[in-house]
């Protein structure tokens, strides 16, 4: 998470955790310490599990009628939409989300625990708006076959970047980007936000105050 979290600095000021491996509810916990000792949070999220967590717990806010902005805007990176050894789903937290939380996925189209045309479908039926991010020939951990860390660095660093940009502004009508390493040009390459048919549209820009 170091090297997204480098990338959205450069825009956003972020405050980031180490959660368990193994334990939900101290991940939770870690996300009420944070947010209680901060003084202005607008936004959260998290890695993998931590996605998991962060998704969670804006669900707990929202359930006790808490007045938290920072429940209404997700960053979910790498959300296991499958458990890793018992293969469930975990649609339904991400189903449950109100009407008025955005979310933004980040996610590569080689994750194993995150199917994107499975993820598209949840976008799809959420009552969220949502958008994703995607980053093709990624897996889980947001490497690639051609094993090279400088890549797998600069990709995690720009999906952190662009992630911090979509928090500032965003179009609701273009939900989708595309960001890929071209090994030919040795380069990142945009795609910019598109326009994806089947995925729910709402009007306008969004400027976050």
């Amino acid at each position: 998470m170091t090297d997204f979290a480098d990338g959205f600095s450069k825009y956003l000021q972020i405050v980031s955790s180490q959660g368990s491996a193994t334990s939900m509810p101290s991940r939770l916990q870690s996300f009420d310490a944070v947010i209680n000792h901060e003084q202005d949070v607008s936004a959260t999220g998290g890695r993998s599990q931590g996605a998991r967590a962060a998704a969670l717990a804006a669900l707990h806010a929202l359930s006790a009628n808490k007045d938290v902005s920072w429940a209404k805007q997700l960053v979910l990176v790498r959300f296991p939409l499958f458990g890793e050894y018992d293969g469930v789903s975990r649609a339904p937290i991400i189903l449950e989300l109100p009407a008025d939380v955005e979310v933004l996925f980040v996610s590569g189209d080689q994750d194993s625990m995150c199917d994107l045309d499975q993820l598209n479908q949840v976008r799809r039926e959420v009552r969220a708006h949502s958008w994703l991010l995607e980053v093709p020939g990624a897996c889980h951990s947001m490497e690639f076959d051609r094993a090279n860390a400088v890549v797998a660095k600069a990709m995690r660093a720009e999906s952190g970047r662009l992630a911090s940009q979509w928090l500032a502004e965003r179009h609701n009508a273009r939900t989708t980007r595309r960001v890929y390493w071209n090994w030919g040009l040795m380069q990142i390459e945009d795609s910019g936000w598109t326009e994806e048919i089947g995925i729910k549209k709402r009007q306008g820009m969004i400027e976050s105050t």
